[in-house]
Order: C-alpha cells, then structure tokens, then sequence
C-alpha cells in the first residue's frame, strides 16, 4: 500500500503539551489535548492528514497508532482558494530542563526540542466544504515477540525507548462516510534476531510441502536448503519468504502502509507467494535447525494486503535526532507484477 497522506510532519514532543490547535486561513480549531500526554519525557511525534476520498480508501486506526487520546469532530470547515493548513502546540520545556538524561539535554542544546511547534502546509487542491476528524493516538514501546542470544541486549538505542503521539486528522465531504471505511491491518512485528534471519510462511502450507518431501522426522532444513533443491521448491510453490546471514540485531518486520517513514532502503528482494495466501507467520531462521519444533509454538502474524504474486522484500533503515544507531525495518510490498526471479537477501548486512 502506497503512502496516500495528504501531509505528513515527524518530530518531538514533551510529556506535557498545550494549546494545540489546526489551523486554516480564517479558523484555528482547537485540538482537546489533556495536558499530559504521556509519562515519558520526550516522545516522538507525528502528524499524518488524509483528504478522504471516497469509501475505499483504508484508514489508520488504534491498531496502527495506539490508544487513542481524544477526538474531536469539526463540520463544514471552509477552505477558501490557495488555503493552508496549519498546525501548532507548546511544549512544556521547563518540566525536562531538570532532566540529567545526557540525551535529553543534547537534544535541547541541538533544538530538537522547541517550546513551539508549527508545521504548515499549503493545501490548494482543497476547496470549500469540509468535515474535519482529529483524534490523537499515543503508541507505547515495542516489546520484542522474539529474541535471540546473538543479538544484542533489548532495547539498544534511545529511540526506542519513548512513545509515540500521532496526531491523526481526516478531511472529507459530508457526503462520504468514513464510518464504512476500513482501517489498515496491524502488520508489524518487532523482535531481535540472529545470523540466520528469519523466514515467513503459512505454516499449513509449507509443513505439508515438507512433509510431501522429505518425511515427517526431525530435520535440519537449514541444512537441506543448502545442499539439496528443496528450498527452490518452496519459491516455486509460492510459499517461502527467507533471509538468512544478517546481523544480529533488533528488527522491525512490516507490511506497507501509509504510516511509514523511512531514510533509506538499502537492499530488495524478490520473492513469490500464492495470491490466496493474505496471512504469513514470522518465524526466525534458528528454528529452521530443529524442523518441525516450531510447529508446537505460537508466532506473530504479518497480513499481506492486496493481490499478486510478487511480494518485494526491502531492508530500510531509520533513525531519529535521539537516536545513536540506525534501526532495521524490513518492509514487505505486495503487488500484481510479474515475477522474472526469486532473488531472496541473502547475506546481507545494514552496517
């Protein structure tokens, strides 16, 4: 799913915020933000807008940003020729000048932190009358749903250490019902993982492939993979995402949506996986070494939206001002291209 934001703006905030406000050429709509946000000191922000357009386009919900906050319904806002949008609140800095975090206090020496906020966006694709939906989300840390003894300790680098505040405003006519609209799957999975990577599969499927082929008895299939052509079966198949001979790190692992925001993709693979298949479980490499243990366990699930065969694989770094590392993501896109090769990331490191 491509990024169909209006507008997008990532940056920070301090636990306690105050007069909020959205902002057009002739009203400023007041954002009803309780003071205190979150109970982390710095967290970082974001504000997504979407011009909803018609009933088929997926929105974000809870399930992407968090618990909500607040809402706030604003009817028959008027946009007027070469309008813009404009949104702003304070930080409280007082509260974290106190603070003896060394990033914290780099982090108002640098300007990272402002007492005010202001972001503006000209919008002149927007005219007339509109129905404005603001509600703001606060997302908690990442806990890992797997780990691994060969990456480091959990929990690395600042950046994932805070919260997330999205404020989350929509904008559409009164004639569209954003009631019917579905929202975007939570597709994202966090965790820490060693040399061999992991692999994504619907288990059914690939368990009854496994079988077809070289029985029902404990096996090494990172072994077999490698010396035999059962692994170019399961590509043929469509039933097999692998990656193997990474660094042992923290990763994120995520469907598209138009919640992203990445600094730079450094490596694509390409890979094939039947069109009925809409659920892969994550599994990591290591168990691949005690074939069929994992069966007997539960893994979290990434649901791939859309139709096609070709699913692209992209190995994508982000990092923040707060932060002192880059932090993986590998990002799963589906589409209905043709597949020439199955090229898996194989061997590949993000430093």
């Amino acid at each position: 799913m491509k990024n169909t934001a209006l507008w997008f703006e990532e940056g920070y905030c301090t636990s306690h915020i105050k007069d909020a406000h959205l902002k057009t050429k002739n009203l400023a709509l007041e954002i009803p933000i309780n003071e205190t946000i979150s109970e982390y000191d710095i967290c970082r922000f974001k504000l997504i807008v979407e011009e909803v357009k018609n009933e088929d386009q997926l929105l974000l919900d809870s399930a992407i940003l968090g618990k909500k906050i607040t809402e706030k319904i604003y009817k028959d806002v008027s946009f007027f020729e070469q309008d813009f949008i404009c949104y702003t609140h304070e930080n409280n800095l007082e509260l974290i000048k106190k603070n003896k975090n060394e990033t914290i206090q780099q982090a108002l020496r640098d300007n990272v932190l402002l007492k005010k906020i202001s972001y503006r966006k000209d919008c002149i694709e927007l005219y007339g009358e509109y129905n404005i939906k603001i509600q703001v989300f606060r997302h908690g840390v990442h806990k890992p749903e797997f780990l691994s003894s060969e990456s480091p300790p959990f929990l690395t680098d600042y950046e994932q250490k805070i919260e997330t505040v999205t404020v989350y405003v929509l904008i559409f006519k009164n004639t569209t019902d954003i009631k019917k609209n579905n929202k975007v799957f939570d597709s994202s999975v966090y965790g820490s993982l060693g040399s061999l990577g992991f692999f994504m599969v619907d288990l059914k499927l690939f368990s009854e492939l496994i079988r077809t082929e070289v029985g029902d008895e404990p096996l090494n299939l990172v072994e077999l993979f490698t010396t035999t052509n059962l692994v170019d079966k399961c590509f043929e198949e469509g039933i097999l995402i692998i990656t193997w001979g990474i660094k042992p790190w923290h990763y994120y692992i995520q469907a598209m949506n138009n919640s992203i925001l990445l600094d730079e993709c450094i490596v694509r693979g390409t890979y094939k996986i039947k069109n009925e298949i809409k659920e892969l479980s994550v599994i990591p490499g290591d168990e691949l070494l005690t074939w069929p243990a994992c069966l007997e366990k539960k893994w979290p699930i990434i649901r791939l939206e859309g139709t096609g065969e070709k699913i692209d694989l992209s190995l994508c770094t982000w990092s923040g001002e707060l932060g002192n590392e880059l932090i993986p993501m590998y990002i799963l896109e589906r589409s209905e291209e043709r597949i020439e090769n199955v090229n898996p990331i194989i061997n590949y490191s993000f430093i």
